[in-house]
């Protein structure tokens, strides 16, 4: 944990609302991720889940590899220094021709998750080496807006249509050696057991197959009391049923999740009759996850204070969806929570904000620029991101004659 002390230098010196990353817990993360006892096993970091070259480099230097959801991703990680041949695309929607004959002849891997991707990719790519992507109809039994398997969702080939598949691969020369699932985030070993059962046997349906890729988030524990994936025991059960398989793993919120915070300031307080509300000048331009699924973020105030109460933690947006404090079933009721007594400019800190915040916050909306992000590492602090300005928002804005 990042001292108070820290944490206040840091507000001082490169403003609020500011992301800040403990390089620690990142390391720490991506250790564990590939200390499974399996042979021949491939971490690859999701990097949806906060794509900043600063993430995809330390990783890089850790031996993980680099899952891209879409091609623009794939270009990023190239930038950013990762060898191509590193780099798998799995993403819903392809590049055109051109640009699948540019990656591939770079050396990405890519991934088909649908019937007409499939033809895509044959059309581009006569006889390559690829994935599917195969929905297995289950999913992880978690919050439906964040489930990639089963029938409610259009991710991934439907897993009866094996035949097709074998037809349009036949068609265009195409050698499958990846059989890729997805399942969302959960925490039983036993929805990992379920995942490697039924992608091994969809594997088993293509003797060219070397490699089944597991997909899908380790569950990490945002809130004090919460169930956090173990995941050693999950690469064990995982490891009883793929036999000679090689395997490849996708995390993204089990590394960097909980090694980022939000660090924000209070600016207002408004009373009604049934709460007392804390305004932040951060809001759902930095985390949005609270209002897009009702999800649950520890909040805790920096420094020393005497006595609690209880407070709902809203944004500054526009907005009465801009909760940080929300009912978890429903994202726009205000549910309080109990915290040192916090006036305006106090300092508090939203913990759990590593993955899919900075890089799924909606960024410009009532104009508010970019928050800053920061790294702390043993040897000091680096600010990564600077923040944004105004006239970075305009600045690809033309007017017409």
């Amino acid at each position: 944990m990042i001292p108070d002390q820290v944490l206040c230098a840091l507000a001082e010196r490169y403003g609020t609302p500011s992301f800040v990353y403990d390089e620690g817990e990142l390391v720490r993360r991506a250790s564990a991720a590939t200390s499974i006892p399996l042979p021949d096993l491939v971490v690859r970091y999701a990097m949806k889940a906060n794509p900043h070259s600063y993430f995809l480099r330390l990783f890089d230097s850790l031996g993980l590899h680099i899952d891209a959801s879409s091609s623009y991703e794939a270009e990023r990680a190239i930038a950013a220094g990762i060898a191509p041949e590193k780099i798998r695309l799995t993403s819903q929607e392809l590049p055109g021709k051109t640009g699948l004959q540019s990656l591939a002849r770079q050396g990405c891997l890519v991934t088909a998750s649908s019937l007409h991707q499939l033809a895509q990719i044959g059309e581009a790519l006569r006889g390559a080496r690829i994935a599917i992507r195969f929905n297995t109809g289950v999913d992880a039994g978690g919050n439906p807006k964040v489930d990639t398997a089963g029938p409610l969702c259009g991710f991934g080939v439907w897993h009866e249509d094996v035949t097709r598949v074998h037809a349009l691969a036949k068609k265009y020369g195409l050698i499958v050696e990846c059989i890729h699932t997805h399942i969302g985030s959960g925490t039983d070993p036993g929805i990992w057991t379920s995942a490697a059962r039924r992608t091994v046997q969809l594997a088993q349906q293509f003797p060219t197959v070397t490699t089944i890729n597991l997909g899908g988030g380790f569950k990490v524990a945002r809130m004090p009391g919460e169930k956090e994936t173990d995941i050693v025991a999950c690469g064990e059960a995982i490891k009883q049923e793929i036999g000679a398989y090689k395997l490849e793993l996708e995390p993204g919120t089990f590394l960097v999740a909980n090694a980022g915070f939000l660090l924000a300031r209070v600016i207002d307080e408004v009373k009604t009759s049934t709460h007392h509300f804390l305004k932040l000048d951060a809001g759902m331009t930095e985390l949005a996850r609270p209002t897009m699924y009702g999800a649950q973020h520890h909040i805790t105030r920096v420094g020393e204070a005497s006595g609690e109460a209880s407070y709902v933690i809203i944004g500054h947006c526009c907005e009465s969806s801009d909760l940080f404090t929300c009912d978890p079933n429903d994202s726009a009721q205000p549910v309080p929570r109990t915290l040192p007594v916090t006036k305006p400019g106090d300092l508090l800190l939203i913990h759990g904000v590593g993955a899919y915040c900075a890089a799924m916050s909606f960024t410009g909306y009532n104009s508010f620029p970019r928050a800053a992000e920061i790294v702390v590492k043993e040897d000091g602090v680096y600010c990564i991101s600077r923040r944004g300005s105004v006239q970075e928002l305009v600045q690809h804005e033309t007017i017409p004659s």
